[in-house]
């Protein structure tokens, strides 16, 4: 695990490859050029961020808790990784669970209409993130 939305996942060759899951963002939690737009744009400090995507990632972690899971591949992102959808052991879609949670937004270019519901029902019920920082998760989820 990367971060809430980024998995590490050891192929049978034993290479490892990080893949970005398909159709959620989560909250930065690292320095990076996204997560300066991201400050800059909803006008708060890094670390109220970086403290939103270290729980986005925890609330990860819970969900995989070390399974296996099936990975569907989606094609390649904007920067050129390959996007992969994570269906859980207990066969549920782990994306739309962290947007159901509270704790990701539906990417917008590629979410699926369930995932965008999902994500105005967590919001309106207040679950997660959207319990810790309204406001932030408001600008982050646009």
């Amino acid at each position: 695990m990367s971060d809430g939305d980024t998995i590490w996942v050891r192929l049978e060759n034993g290479n490892r490859v990080k893949i970005p899951v398909w159709g959620i963002d989560t909250p930065e939690k690292f320095r990076s050029k996204k997560l300066n737009r991201e400050v800059e744009r909803c006008v708060v400090p890094v670390r109220d961020v970086v403290k939103l995507g270290k729980l986005a990632t925890k609330r990860a972690r819970e969900l995989l808790d070390h399974r296996m899971v099936l990975i569907e591949t989606h094609g390649r992102g904007y920067y050129g990784r390959l996007l992969g959808r994570l269906v859980l052991t207990n066969g549920k879609d782990f994306g739309l669970e962290m947007i159901r949670s509270g704790y990701a937004c539906a990417y917008d270019r590629s979410a699926p209409g369930k995932y965008l519901q999902a994500e105005e029902e967590a919001k309106a019920e207040r679950r997660g993130l959207w319990r810790k920082d309204y406001s932030l998760m408001e600008c982050l989820c646009r």
